[in-house]
Parts: C-alpha cells; structure tokens; sequence
C-alpha cells in the first residue's frame, strides 16, 4: 500500500491507499494536516495619533482615524466665538430702537398722575362733589389731598392711613371768635405705584395737621395755610410742597392763604391804618397853623 497525497487548496491530506480500495484495519486512521499560510508584512506603517502602525494581512495599510488636535480644536472655538460676536453687534446696530416697557410693579412713566380733593364724613372717605376751591368746609369737618395715578383724570384712590378724628387732632387747638377748626390730610401717594420715574415723595406716611382759620376760608385756602401748594390755570390743585416736580410748569401759581382775621373786639385792619394816618395828617396840619401864627 503506498500513501496518496491530496492538495485542496492550502490544505494537505494524507490518504493510505490500499489494492483492494480499503484501509488496513491493522493501522489507525490517518487525521488530516492543515496548513496555514505564514504573510510577512511588506506594506510601510501609517503613523497613527497613538505611535503605533497597522498593516492589513495582505500588507496593505490600513487607514487610521486620526484625532483633531489641540491647535485645531483652539482654533474652531475662536472662529464660533468671533462669529457670535458679529451677530450680537449687527444685531445691536441694526436693531430699531424700541420703548421700553414698565417692569410689572414699577410706574408707567406716562401715566398721568393728580391730586384728588376728598371729604370724611368721620367714617370713611367721599369724592368731595365740588372743587377744594369752591368748597367752604363748616367748624369740625376733615378735608383731604391724595396724589396718585389717575388713568381717567378722576380721584383714584383716597387718603391712605386711618380716618382723622376731629376731637383728637383739634382738642387743643383754640378758636378765635368767626374762625373755624378744619382737619387737613395730604397723602403723597406711594413711592413705587404713584410716583413719577426719579422723584421721592416728601413723606412716605399722610400728613394731618388741625388747622385754625377764618369761617369764609376754602378747602385750598386752609390746604395754602398748612403748607405750600400750587394750583394750575383751572384752580386745581398742581403740586403740594413742590411735588410732584414735573408738574410744576409755568402756568401753575402759588395758591393764596386766608386773610388773617382780627381779634375779637377788636378794629379792623384797615380801619387802624386809616385813622393813624388821618392822626398824622391833622398834626401836620395843625404844626403848619402855629408857625403861620408866629410868623405874622
């Protein structure tokens, strides 16, 4: 028997071969030899990021993925960064100018803003029906001034703080014969909903003072002779104590306190001007008489 080999490719076989087409069943069988190809790479290494090379089996190189470095990476930060800075800059140059609008809470700069007259009855607050001007408070009645923001150019909202009590505030304020005690209030509104942009009020808090005056004195001549205040070309009431200052235009005067009345018993005024100087007439005239006599 001699041994018959087989080539299948890469692979070698061994067959025992026998005359009669059998194994010899003296011998074990014969397992096949494999043989694998050994490739010595030919291909030149691709340097890589990591320092290494790689060729494939057939010594082809393989392409590696290499990573950006630092310089690269630096560089596309910058180049975003300058481009969102041109766009914040074209945008600022191009933008069309717009009015800024309140923050909720603050005070609408064109709001309009006034001075609202107001009566107490001793319980609460009234929408005084005629204007301080022409309204002649009575001996023990409460008036007051409220400045606030006035959508409609109507009293919007009333003196802040409990209501006057005429007995506590006028308890020791004396009252001449033909004079009246009248309670004046002025609120000068909140600082934040009712002020104007920049201007602070003169209190923070209602001023109320009881305030002595001659019976035909008005509500504006006894608020005139609490403090000063100003009133526009319709009589109204412009500014109390120079506030607000944005409304103390050329058209607004200073409004006018009442006559002082005289004492009881006692002579007007005018009359004691006028007989002091009817004295002084007739001694002139009489020292005019005695010098003509001694001249003659």
């Amino acid at each position: 028997m001699l041994p018959t080999r087989t080539s299948a490719g890469n692979h070698s076989v061994t067959i025992p071969f026998s005359p009669t087409g059998h194994a010899p069943a003296n011998r074990p069988p014969v397992m096949p030899v494999t043989t694998l190809p050994v490739t010595t790479p030919t291909g030149p290494p691709i340097p890589s990021q990591s320092g290494l090379s790689v060729t494939s089996s057939g010594g082809q190189p393989i392409p590696s993925r290499a990573r950006p470095s630092v310089t690269s990476r630096g560089g596309l930060i910058v180049t975003l960064l300058v481009g969102l800075l041109v766009t914040l800059l074209a945008g600022l140059f191009f933008a069309s100018p717009a009015r800024a609008e309140p923050l909720p809470g603050a005070p609408d700069p064109d709001a309009p803003r006034a001075w609202s007259f107001w009566q107490s009855d001793g319980t609460a607050w009234l929408t005084a029906p005629e204007a301080a001007a022409e309204t002649t408070p009575a001996d023990g009645a409460t008036v007051g001034w409220r400045f606030a923001a006035s959508p409609d150019q109507v009293a919007a909202e009333a003196p802040g703080g409990d209501i006057p009590v005429f007995e506590q505030l006028c308890k020791d304020v004396p009252a001449a014969e033909g004079e009246k005690r009248v309670v004046v209030a002025v609120d000068f509104g909140d600082a934040e909903a009712d002020a104007y942009p920049g201007e602070t009020p003169p209190s923070d808090t209602p001023v109320v003072r009881c305030v002595s005056a001659g019976e035909p004195a008005t509500a504006l001549q006894l608020l005139a002779s609490m403090t000063k205040a100003g009133v526009d070309a319709t009589g109204r009431v412009a500014t109390v104590q120079g506030y607000p200052a944005r409304a103390a235009g050329d058209d607004v005067r200073e409004a006018a306190a009442p006559v002082a009345t005289e004492e009881a018993g006692g002579l007007p005024l005018p009359l004691i001007a006028g007989g002091a100087a009817l004295l002084i007439l007739l001694a002139i005239t009489i020292l005019l008489l005695t010098r003509r006599r001694s001249t003659v």
